[in-house]
């Protein structure tokens, strides 16, 4: 009888151990959605003042945007690995998850998001610069790699409008080249595979959904500055690719 008392009671110890643990464990699916950071506590459980508020949207491809509003921003696959969250060299724990409430926690600071339809209204309108023109050279070597857009200028914004994010240029096949590019707005993010044609000063940006055809202003291997009817971007390289194909 006690032999058969224990055995129960091992076995109701093993079941509640396993709930506990699958309840503990967050899923990636269950984050596929935009977040953003309302408080930011420290170790000590103390709010905290702060103005690079973190918004970060993860769709249901896994594909990942993580942006501060003072800050940079990253875009690549988001992975989920014992509720640690990692999107390129950024990693939080996940302390909570429900679905209106996110705590991120990254050495020791815990940022509080909760969950938004979209992430705010539009900037406050700036003076808008002229671009300076420059050499503009369009070869495989000028141009391979990863152009990131670091400012844009658009007279007449929209939040919904889809705007130029990263372009990535990583071979050559005859007289075009291949890459990608990532668009953006306020609220989401659009990846897709594009061919390049070569124009006099002109890239024409194809994709499957989406054709952008880019007046160069400069491109000297170090900038690259483009128009695409009334938007202009200003875009810095970080890395080159070295595949190039006959």
């Amino acid at each position: 009888m006690l032999k058969l008392f224990s055995m129960k009671n091992l076995l109701i110890l093993f079941l509640i151990t396993i709930s506990f643990c699958c309840q503990a464990q967050t899923t990636l699916n269950e984050l596929k959605a935009k977040w953003k950071e309302t408080s930011r506590v420290n170790s000590n459980g103390k709010l905290v003042d702060f103005r690079d508020t973190i918004r970060l949207e993860i769709m249901n491809s896994g594909y990942a945007m993580l942006r501060y509003d003072e800050g940079p921003t990253w875009v690549g696959d988001a992975t989920l690995q014992k509720n640690f969250l990692e999107i390129k060299d950024q990693k939080f724990e996940v302390e909570k998850q429900t679905n209106n409430a996110l705590h991120l926690n990254k050495n020791g600071m815990v940022h509080r998001l909760e969950n938004v339809n979209q992430f705010g209204a539009n900037p406050i309108a700036k003076v808008i610069p002229q671009a300076t023109s420059g050499d503009v050279k369009l070869d495989f070597e000028t141009l391979r790699g990863k152009w990131t857009c670091y400012r844009k200028t658009d007279p007449a914004f929209d939040k919904g409008k889809m705007y130029i994010k990263q372009l990535e240029i990583n071979s050559q096949i005859i007289n075009q080249f291949a890459g990608s590019l990532t668009l953006h707005n306020m609220d989401t993010i659009v990846y897709e595979n594009v061919m390049i044609e070569l124009g006099t000063a002109t890239l024409l940006v194809k994709g499957e959904k989406e054709i952008r055809n880019l007046r160069i202003i400069k491109s000297d291997g170090e900038e690259l500055i483009a128009e695409d009817s009334k938007i202009t971007y200003f875009l810095k390289r970080f890395g080159k690719k070295n595949t190039l194909l006959d």
